[in-house]
């Protein structure tokens, strides 16, 4: 399995640091975002290109809003996506004022100046000092230019609401005392999907893989293996789309090319004529006149 890390800003890739361990039996790719293009949706193109094959999107604030547009984008990629500190729908209006000055500030002050105006508030007043220090030498070394790329691309980003919550394997992460973005959005988000799933840790901010990681890890890589659960149930059932428990498959598609969009455990079937086996039911079939058509183009 394929576990795509996508940072927030103003960090980089090096925040995912304490993931990197508990993670290591698995295929992890953390890119850095700020030069994949100029906005949201060439940044989930960006990385897609980086990282060929299915995969599941684990993105932290701003990695969130790049995870949910390859939701949009390119659904048929993802076995999974995890929000931490995030949301999929687009910036409000309201906080376009503060995205100018955050843009002002970056290109005055570089990640120095956007780590006093916005960053170091992202951890709660309880948070491990040497973790805070950690963040802000990583905001401190970005480039103004990178960090004015990102804001703009936040504050142009696209709804994506609809393409998360449409049934691919959803989990949100969130801070009981983030006050950037609530644990209340995360556990809507995660209500309106019919396989989502939120987690709020209480006392933490902004960034929980940071500020709490080993509760994070927990909570991740427990997800992760029910992933990996579910695809070993229906790889090795007789009939199965891909014959075999692989970690390439993750999720059950209608002769490899659509994703099924209720849950694994709702996974019904239906016989394909085509490919004379059963096919899941959810998404891939279509009502015609008098009969089912699998997404092959068999009939039941």
């Amino acid at each position: 399995m394929k576990v795509l890390l996508l940072h927030a800003l103003p960090l980089d890739e090096r925040m995912w640091e304490p993931q990197l361990p508990v993670l290591a039996g698995r295929d992890v790719h953390a890119p850095k975002l700020y030069d994949l293009g100029s906005s949201m949706d060439e940044w989930a193109l960006g990385v897609l290109k980086l990282v060929p094959g299915r995969l599941v999107a684990v993105g932290a604030s701003m990695g969130g809003y790049c995870a949910a547009a390859i939701a949009r984008l390119a659904p048929e990629r993802l076995d999974g996506i995890v929000l931490v500190g995030s949301r999929a729908d687009a910036d409000a209006p309201e906080r376009r004022p503060l995205r100018e000055q955050w843009i002002e500030i970056a290109r005055e002050q570089g990640g120095e100046g956007l780590w006093e105006a916005a960053a170091k508030n992202f951890f709660s007043a309880g948070a491990d000092p040497a973790v805070v220090e950690r963040a802000h030498a990583i905001v401190v070394e970005q480039e103004p230019e990178g960090l004015i790329r990102a804001i703009e691309a936040i504050r142009d980003r696209p709804d994506s609401s609809e393409a998360v919550t449409s049934g691919i394997p959803l989990l949100v992460v969130a801070g009981g005392e983030d006050t950037l973005i609530p644990a209340e959005v995360a556990e809507q988000l995660a209500a309106a999907s019919p396989n989502g799933r939120a987690e709020v840790l209480d006392g933490c901010g902004h960034l929980p893989s940071m500020e709490r990681p080993d509760e994070f890890n927990r909570i991740l890589t427990e997800w992760l293996a029910s992933l990996w659960v579910a695809c070993r149930r229906w790889s090795t059932r007789p009939g199965s789309p891909s014959g075999s428990a692989s970690p390439a498959c993750c999720l059950p598609t209608c002769a490899g090319r659509m994703p099924i969009r209720a849950g694994i455990s709702q996974v019904r079937s239906r016989w394909c004529s085509a490919r004379r086996r059963r096919s899941p039911t959810p998404r891939c079939w279509r009502r015609s006149p008098g009969r089912w058509g699998c997404g092959c183009g068999g009939t039941a």
